[in-house]
């Protein structure tokens, strides 16, 4: 019930999880999109992605005891690449990063093999790393003298080294340690501040790994001339990738030529991403623009692999070519039997009626992209109407993230007619999108006949009580529907109790997000306690801005100590509770529930 693998950026962080792995965009109201069934198999776009808050703290906890440690670092091949780090930051008189040690200590033991090498966030300077890629490069070839007792523990074949802050100066570590022989198929610089310069220094160690597949250098600074380095140095050694993320930086229309170059000579490239997220500043981003973007699709006409492009927040206006470019581009894949085309990443561009009319024409036909985030555009009742004229007889069409779009009748019912009708939808997002009473009284009642949704995103539209009252009543009979999306929406005491109460008998929701309803109180808290420790499936539940007194949290966490039932994360940030001893007590005593809310 986590969020989709192909990733949007639009919305806020109103209701988010902040314990997501992949920090701009979750699955609750702060990313434009969720569920479980995502189309490009990639965790996120733009690179824009951070690992669980849990990360070092959990590794710290988990340090393993020295006789414990003795056994791994003489049998095991992590144990191995633990001891050579500490003997060479002793001999170079260089302190050792406690934290990644402890991270170490944790894989240790965990009893699993580390397949990805977690470095980001540590501030790596030159003189810390390249104890670690020498490390690294010598447990990647050292041979055991007894094989048959030996553990296979460290089979590296991705590297994280994102949001460290490198420089060009850090780059010759970061060399070292692309040196090593692990299979390498992911590498990982996002969020540094690399730049044309580093960039550079690093192209010839990135092309020299014939395994490499994947490379994000998203929010690393790089210029229109940057990338034209970077693709002439991996073509030049012929580099084969598979996806590549540059979002998050000032690329223009003027990288367009060095862009085609690379997509068409990585005939098997999946992936492009030039997005940015919402949280990158402007003078920052990506602006390829109508030409840049009109250009670039001329160019690549004839790649029959490509799967998923990311141009979110990119100042795109028109889009009728991209539009047109997903027809003919069908054709060219079908000739060779490629790949169906799996996203699009369109949201926060000023995309309208031409767009919207271009590409209701294949909504229902199998040139149409299995994903489609389109929010935050300028997506007015005409153009939703043209959008979604073609959606009830859809074929492909899986994931629609309509966030901040306008509707008028037609268009809204459209909506409710596919979802009724089972059509191939499985994820929905209708976000602020201002739903009058008829139209939210027929999505709701749509439910009831839906065998396919996964994910239903209603934040930000007005729910009335009967609406409150049927939405309750699908949900104890809806078999499909995994995470729902009710934050902001106006729901009083009543309309909360009831819908609290039809947990219960609900047997398919494993998230949902109830922040800032103003009916929030001590009783509907204890309803929602009570329906919780009868419920099998749910296991997130986020609780931002809902406006109660302290003592009343306390008492719904003493509740939950209880019985939790099957839930594991509870989001209570955003409640003014820092600071009171009585929910540090709470908190601390409801040891099932890993519980956000400072």
């Amino acid at each position: 019930g986590g969020a989709s693998h192909v990733r949007g950026h639009s919305g806020d962080a109103t209701s988010g999880s902040k314990h997501r792995s992949n920090g701009h965009a979750d699955s609750s109201a702060s990313s434009g999109g969720g569920g479980a069934a995502g189309a490009a198999g990639v965790a996120s776009s733009s690179g824009h992605h951070r690992r669980s808050s849990s990360h070092h703290s959990d590794a710290s906890s988990k340090t393993a005891s020295p006789a414990r440690s003795a056994v791994n670092l003489h049998k095991s091949r992590l144990g191995f690449f633990k001891k050579i780090y500490l003997d060479i930051c002793r001999e170079a008189e260089v302190e050792a990063e406690g934290n990644f040690v402890a991270y170490v200590d944790a894989a240790l033991h965990s009893h699993q093999k580390m397949s990805t090498l977690q470095m980001s966030d540590y501030n790596w300077s030159f003189q810390s790393l390249l104890p670690v890629a020498h490390a690294v490069l010598q447990a990647s070839t050292y041979q055991p003298e007894h094989a048959d007792s030996f553990v296979e523990n460290m089979a590296v074949t991705a590297i994280d080294l994102s949001s460290n802050g490198l420089t060009a100066d850090v780059v010759p570590a970061v060399r070292k340690l692309l040196e090593c022989s692990f299979p390498l198929r992911r590498v990982s610089l996002a969020d540094n501040d690399l730049r044309a310069k580093g960039i550079a220094l690093l192209t010839d160690a990135l092309a020299r790994r014939k395994s490499l597949d994947t490379l994000d250098v998203s929010m690393c600074g790089v210029t229109d001339k940057g990338l034209e380095a970077l693709v002439m140095g991996l073509n030049k050694l012929k580099a084969n990738f598979k996806s590549i993320s540059v979002g998050g930086n000032v690329l223009t229309a003027g990288c367009v030529e060095s862009l085609a170059a690379f997509v068409l000579h990585n005939h098997e490239l999946r992936e492009l991403r030039l997005g940015n997220a919402p949280t990158v500043p402007e003078k920052a981003q990506n602006k390829l623009g109508d030409k840049g973007l009109t250009s670039l699709l001329h160019s690549i006409a004839e790649h029959s692999h490509l799967t998923l492009i990311d141009l979110n927040a990119n100042g795109i206006k028109s889009g009728v070519a991209l539009a047109k470019w997903f027809q003919s581009n069908y054709e060219v894949r079908k000739a060779v039997r490629g790949p169906r085309y799996e996203g699009a990443l369109l949201s926060d561009n000023a995309l309208g009626v031409d767009f919207a009319m271009e590409m209701g024409k294949m909504v229902a036909s199998s040139a149409c992209p299995k994903v489609l985030h389109l929010g935050n555009n300028s997506l007015k009742p005409k153009a939703t109407q043209a959008l979604t004229t073609g959606l009830e007889n859809a074929r492909h069409l899986q994931e629609l993230y309509l966030q901040g779009a306008e509707f008028n009748d037609r268009g809204a019912e459209q909506i409710v007619r596919a979802v009724a009708a089972n059509a191939p939808l499985t994820h929905l997002s209708l976000r602020a999108c201002g739903l009058n009473k008829v139209a939210l009284s027929g999505l709701v009642r749509a439910l009831d006949s839906n065998q396919t949704l996964v994910y239903l995103d209603l934040c930000r539209n007005k729910l009335t009580k009967d609406h409150a009252d049927n939405l309750a009543a699908s949900l104890t009979r809806h078999r499909t529907l995994r995470e729902l999306n009710i934050a902001e929406c106006a729901l009083d005491k009543k309309s909360l109790v009831m819908l609290l109460s039809a947990l219960e008998s609900n047997t398919s929701l494993v998230t949902l997000h109830v922040d800032a309803n103003p009916g929030w109180c001590a009783e509907a808290l204890l309803e929602l306690a009570g329906a919780l420790a009868r419920n099998m499936t749910l296991e997130e539940i986020t609780l931002r801005k809902i406006g109660v007194k302290p003592k009343e949290i306390v008492t719904f966490l003493s509740a939950l100590a209880e019985n939790a039932g099957a839930l594991r994360t509870l989001n209570i940030e955003h409640n003014n509770l820092q600071g009171k001893d009585a929910v540090i007590s709470a908190v601390r005593n409801l040891t099932s529930v890993q519980v956000l809310w400072k």
